[in-house]
């Protein structure tokens, strides 16, 4: 039985830009040629080599196919962040879906160097990692600037509600002030509990603090 690993398989990435490389196209003009040749030939194994087993055969063909229609439709090589990306609609990465070298060599004549090969792929892999990297990074900054965000928001609402005390006579940091403003939302139809309004005000200090600085 004939076995398939990763060693034998190239990624459709870099065939791209090794086949736009050894013939002087861009790497949009040889996606282009790529996916067309790829798709008019039916039998054209596509394997996923994302387990940590040996690669899988994307079945049925049409499913294949539909994969390269799918890394080539990331635009990859106009927006770096999508070279390692999540497929839509599947759960492998552009980088990990291959062809077999020896497929690429008789269809797409270009020369490929085993171990330039391995460290060219392997480069791609780490960039990519950065990348990921860097996105999660962004991710989190962006999650703390929302809520820091939330938390001046918080202390804009608190040092409202203080005028609001203020300018009803009511002092919300004396007892009974939580009693008050109860009564004052069930006027309103839109009941809230003293005990809930109570840890609000006791907030109100603080608020008022970080406005003043």
């Amino acid at each position: 039985m004939d076995v398939v690993r990763k060693y034998d398989l190239i990624g459709v990435v870099t065939l791209t830009k090794l086949f736009a490389e050894q013939n002087k196209m861009t790497h949009g003009e040889a996606c282009d040629y790529i996916t067309t040749k790829i798709v008019a030939e039916e039998e054209f194994p596509i394997y996923d080599r994302s387990c940590a087993t040996l690669p899988i055969q994307i079945l049925p063909s049409e499913n294949a196919r539909n994969v390269v229609f799918e890394v080539f439709n990331e635009n990859w090589w106009k927006f770096k962040d999508r070279e390692n990306r999540v497929i839509s609609g599947w759960s492998t990465r552009t980088l990990d879906v291959a062809v077999l070298k020896v497929d690429a060599e008789k269809y797409f004549g270009i020369t490929i160097d085993d171990e330039a090969l391995q460290n060219y792929e392997r480069e791609q892999l780490a960039n990519a990692s950065i990348a990921d990297t860097a996105a999660i990074f962004n991710k989190q900054t962006k999650a703390q600037e929302e809520k820091l965000l939330s938390t001046n928001e918080r202390n804009t609402l608190l040092t409202i509600i203080a005028a609001l005390c203020d300018y009803s006579a009511i002092k919300h940091q004396e007892r009974g002030a939580a009693s008050q403003i109860a009564t004052m939302t069930q006027e309103i139809g839109a009941a809230v509990t003293d005990d809930t309004i109570r840890k609000a005000l006791a907030k109100i200090p603080g608020a008022l603090e970080t406005r003043m600085k």
